[in-house]
């Protein structure tokens, strides 16, 4: 990986835009974890990863927890096992860990695929996997286009910051996405074994933090993520049904691993 990506990681949780949230009942995700957990008792006891743990605010959750994030600069927030390093090569045993989840993280992963395919080996034999990342990340993110004003742009780019109602507009991009879906699923079911994962690489901006997600570098579709995991003998647990996986479009989707 770059120095510019790693240094970004690596400075911007020092700030308050990004991250920010260090209490547990403040994150995003902790309402839907604590609901899985009360589902799922037996598994309590078990031993949990988070990927692209932050600064360590969902940590108590659960009693065994190891988190891992690319950025150092977060260890100060840890009082359990805190791991720095790359989704991409994780430094865990294989069968390692019951449970890991996933919150906001993948979209900003530069090998999407690489980081399943780690997540998988460090992750037992019926084991869960509970992923929920920015799915669809825009490439206007990267430069801000929906907060900066329209003096900040040349011509080309006023234009593009017009246009953006346009090329955001659900139906549009609906049809585009059930498009490429049927497109995706034919080749699925001709070839179904190892099946790639499809996703589209963006141009994420490490220089300036404009707006959410200005730093994602790839445009996830929940669906072809469903079947990359099928293809590899994966079964999806919130999404049962193909009518549903096919109509999926954000939230989180957990999966029960098969080796």
């Amino acid at each position: 990986m770059s120095n510019m990506y790693e240094n970004f990681y690596s400075e911007v949780y020092q700030g308050k835009r990004y991250g920010n949230a260090i209490k547990m009942e403040r994150h995003a995700f902790y309402g839907e974890l604590e609901n899985w957990l009360k589902k799922n008792k037996e598994y309590q006891k078990k031993k949990f990863l988070e990927i692209g743990s932050g600064r360590g605010a969902l940590q108590n959750v659960v009693e065994n927890y190891t988190g891992i994030d690319y950025a150092d600069t977060v260890k100060q927030y840890y009082h359990k096992r805190f791991i720095c390093g790359s989704a991409e090569d994780m430094p865990f045993e294989d069968n390692e860990f019951d449970v890991a989840w996933s919150y906001a993280v993948w979209e900003h992963i530069p090998d999407p695929q690489k980081a399943l395919e780690e997540t998988i080996r460090v992750i037992k034999n019926r084991g869960h996997f509970i992923l929920c990342p920015a799915w669809h990340c825009r490439p206007w993110f990267a430069r801000g286009y929906q907060v900066r004003p329209y003096s900040d742009f040349g011509w080309g780019g006023k234009i593009y910051k017009f246009m953006i109602p346009f090329f955001d507009w659900l139906p549009l991009r609906m049809f585009i996405m059930f498009f490429k879906r049927m497109v995706v699923l034919i080749r699925y079911f001709f070839n179904h074994k190892y099946f790639p994962l499809y996703y589209k690489k963006l141009n994420p901006n490490y220089e300036i933090f404009w707006q959410s997600d200005s730093d994602a570098c790839n445009d996830l579709d929940p669906f072809f993520v469903i079947l990359w995991f099928k293809s590899r003998n994966c079964k999806c647990i919130s999404h049962k049904k193909m009518i549903e996986q096919f109509f999926s479009r954000t939230g989180t989707i957990e999966f029960e691993i098969r080796k």
